[in-house]
């Protein structure tokens, strides 16, 4: 098998059609492999497969997990995913078209590379794209959103257009890949998909954009459109040929690793380098312990923070501390559930005595008073000895629960009893 052409230039020519695309489910992790997998293929031409070191592509897309096991759940998954190219019809010569992402993918017991091949109408686009937006892949490396990736490929598609497209808000989502059960509310939409690409993509790639938001019929919004401009102050990191061969690799500093937000924003900046994220990686389905520790290690290393970190992680130095908060946590929403569930039990109280006063006010006058005389008849044989001044309030108590338990509970049901009973005392 052929193997790539080592090249200096780190750019892809992506085309519009495959930018545009309805492809619901793409993780960070998988398009940074796509946009990797596209530039060997644009390196090596028209093949049948296409290879590439095994151990690059992980340090590349940021998998960090020992094995290939993480590798090969990526790659399943995007086997399973089906793409719908231009779906906003920038490039007017194609037709609707679909396809699997990915057909086929080969790791060998023994191998060093891994080897994928594409389908013939998929490949046609790499290869030979009529419209494309030149994308730098080690820049798209450092961005951590998988929306703010979308979100700059799809600007980056425009940056020589006369106006970027005003997009629906259902366009929006489907080409960001948002599943219809998620951020269902569009301020929960703004706040945690939209603003943060936008922050991202202006803070750290060569474009700047803002948005503007429009609504066609009543309060919703409808419809988005964003202006993008080049970003005068950004310079691009130091330039790394992205290696083509097992020999070279890529510098801690020149990848960004599947790193969840929560762990680092508590990972001092200085620290973030490849040796703590190789610690931490083991533990990153452990979420509370890992950030513990970290915030534990920070607070209490004097000199190696590293080696601190390694041994907090395996004997959970934090465990304690950790414990006496959860119970902290614990009893506090404790309390916040007891106070919500009395605030609601008072709800219900006050909405119950509001509909008794309300069939009182329209029920008839002799269905009342039976039901006042069969309450003081209940309430005498309860408390035979308590005189007459004493039974104003235990009546009334017992007169609403009858109106509650006998006639709100089943209007439907007791309505027309009750209309023959009036008609025959009228008589």
């Amino acid at each position: 098998m052929a193997r790539p052409r080592k090249k200096k230039s780190l750019t892809i020519k992506k085309s519009s059609a495959l930018i545009q695309t309805n492809a619901r489910g793409l993780t960070l992790t998988q398009r940074k492999i796509i946009n990797t997998f596209i530039y060997i293929a644009q390196q090596m031409g028209n093949q049948k497969r296409y290879s590439f070191p095994t151990a690059q592509l992980k340090k590349y897309c940021g998998i960090t997990m020992k094995g290939n096991n993480d590798l090969k759940r990526q790659l399943k998954e995007m086997m399973e995913i089906i793409v719908e190219f231009n779906y906003l019809g920038k490039d007017k010569k194609w037709v609707w078209e679909a396809t699997v992402l990915i057909p086929s993918i080969t790791i060998r017991q023994g191998s060093k590379y891994t080897e994928f091949e594409f389908t013939e109408c998929l490949k046609e686009k790499i290869l030979r794209p009529d419209i494309y937006a030149p994308l730098n892949i080690i820049l798209i490396a450092g961005l951590r959103s998988t929306y703010a990736i979308v979100l700059y490929e799809f600007l980056k598609d425009y940056m020589t257009a006369p106006a970027v497209p005003a997009l629906t808000i259902e366009q929006f989502r489907n080409l960001l890949g948002i599943d219809e059960t998620k951020y269902q509310e569009f301020t929960d939409f703004r706040k945690w998909v939209l603003n943060k690409a936008v922050d991202e993509v202006n803070e750290k790639t060569d474009i700047h954009c803002s948005y503007t938001l429009t609504k066609e019929h009543g309060n919703r919004y409808s419809h988005i459109s964003f202006t993008v401009t080049k970003n005068e102050k950004f310079k691009l990191p130091r330039p790394v040929h992205l290696p083509l061969d097992d020999s070279a690799e890529l510098p801690a500093s020149e990848y960004s690793p599947n790193i969840p937000a929560e762990i680092l924003q508590v990972l001092p900046k200085k620290y973030r380098v490849a040796e703590v994220f190789q610690i931490i990686a083991p533990y990153l389905d452990y979420q509370a312990m890992l950030i513990s520790n970290i915030r534990y290690t920070d607070k209490k290393h004097k000199e190696n923070f590293i080696a601190y970190l390694r041994k907090a992680l395996q004997k959970d130095y934090a465990k304690s501390a950790r414990e006496v908060q959860e119970n902290i946590d614990r009893a506090e929403a404790e309390k916040d559930e007891q106070a919500r569930l009395e605030a609601l039990e008072r709800e219900e109280e006050a909405k119950r005595i509001e509909a008794v006063i309300a069939w009182r006010e329209q029920a008839p006058p002799n269905l009342l008073q039976q039901i006042k005389d069969r309450a003081t008849q209940e309430v005498k044989e309860e408390y035979p000895d308590a005189g007459k001044n004493f039974l104003g309030i235990p009546v009334r108590i017992r007169t609403d629960e009858i109106i509650t338990n006998e006639y709100l509970n089943k209007p439907q049901e007791l309505e027309q009893d009750d209309l023959v009973l009036f008609e025959l005392e009228q008589e």
